[in-house]
């Protein structure tokens, strides 16, 4: 079997719960989009949040934290850009 490029689409099958199917689709539908690219947006910010979290772990006093909140806000103004860039583009 070929192996996958960073940049091929992968088909899988998804368990999921009919409130947290029903609860994804509300979002969808407020965002204008497919479920499909709800949850993949929700996958791929659920790993820049674990990133986040793992730079405020490494933060060693208050005077770490007060430089990274900064960049924590930044990244989530660049998201919002991101997502609202996504949805003018369709």
């Amino acid at each position: 079997m070929p192996k996958r490029k960073p940049t091929d689409m992968a088909s899988m099958n998804l368990r999921l719960s009919e409130k947290l199917r029903k609860m994804i689709e509300v979002e969808a539908k407020k965002n204008g989009w497919s479920l499909n690219r709800e949850m993949v947006r929700r996958l791929e910010k659920s790993f820049v949040d674990q990133l986040t979290e793992q730079v405020i772990d490494l933060a060693v006093n208050k005077t770490t934290l007060a430089v990274i909140q900064p960049i924590q806000a930044q990244l989530d103004d660049i998201i919002v850009q991101l997502v609202k860039m996504e949805k003018r583009n369709g």
